[in-house]
């Protein structure tokens, strides 16, 4: 079967997306969006950040369960997990 899908590359990113990609201001600012919403704790800054229970929840919401996925493997990485460690 053939899938049939409205091509997005062009909306996510600019200039040529193979060569130099980058993303377009309006992906930033979704990705941003998301961001505010997931991050619950504040720097002294004042900028956002996530801690591992909102970390948690993102992974939930991306891949249903901790544990699993490309997501999970940079997050963990991110924030020092070593083999030998497991998921929640």
């Amino acid at each position: 079967p053939t899938l049939v899908v409205s091509e997005l590359i062009s909306t996510m990113v600019r200039s040529n997306a193979y060569e130099n990609p980058e993303f377009s201001e309006d992906m930033m600012e979704r990705l941003v969006r998301i961001y505010e919403r997931l991050a619950t704790k504040s720097q002294e800054s004042g900028c956002k950040m996530m801690d591992e229970e909102d970390v948690e929840r993102w992974l939930i919401t991306t891949n249903g369960q901790v544990g699993r996925g490309s997501e999970f493997r940079n997050a963990a990485k991110e924030m020092g997990w070593t083999e030998g460690c497991s998921a929640k």
